[in-house]
């Protein structure tokens, strides 16, 4: 039997466009809702701070934004299930991974893809090393972090890290990456 105040609250699940809330730093107020598509997931920023990007998994989308005007920019079509993503240093390519087994690279200035890259399993998270070499996604389902070469844009090799591998970040100089993991560890990558 549940308590009288959980059954008094009503909960709605809704299809359809999802919002990102702008708080102000200093107040914590809401100043915006943004409007994205279905079960938004990820984000990134460009490296310029002027732009970012949300992919959304179940509207199969990345928006990009403005972070000035929150006015939409581009809307990137990904199929599938887009998941983590990330931009080059230049921020002029944008990396989508997706749990349907692929990664899709875009051009920033015109939404084009640039190449479509199959993955061993569903990739998950994204991380780009500090020199623009390469770009290492987590597939939890079987255990890896892939690495593809961004000179030739090919998959270059994989990392078997075990268990349920999600995100995945570099420190500053790019020598050291970090991958968390959903089985209650924490993978150093040198």
């Amino acid at each position: 039997m549940l308590p009288r105040a959980f059954k008094s609250r009503r909960f709605h699940c809704r299809t359809g466009p999802s919002h990102l809330f702008v708080a102000d730093a200093h107040t914590l107020a809401i100043v915006d809702a943004i409007p994205v598509d279905e079960a938004p997931n990820a984000f990134a920023l460009s490296p310029n701070g002027k732009h970012f990007f949300v992919s959304s998994f179940a509207g199969a989308t990345v928006t990009e934004f403005s972070i000035a005007s929150h006015a939409v920019v581009r809307t990137y079509s990904t199929g599938g299930a887009p998941q983590g993503l990330t931009t080059n240093k230049k921020g002029n390519e944008l990396y989508v991974v997706n749990e349907s087994g692929y990664v899709t690279l875009f051009s920033t200035a015109t939404g084009a893809i640039l190449r479509i890259l199959t993955l061993a399993a569903g990739g998950f998270g994204a991380a780009v090393t500090a020199d623009d070499v390469h770009l290492y996604i987590t597939e939890p389902d079987i255990g890896i972090v892939q690495i593809v070469n961004l000179q030739n844009r090919k998959m270059q090799g994989a990392i078997n890290v075990g268990g349920q591998p999600r995100r995945v970040a570099f420190n500053s100089t790019g020598k050291v990456g970090v991958v968390a993991n959903q089985d209650g560890y924490i993978t150093f990558i040198k």
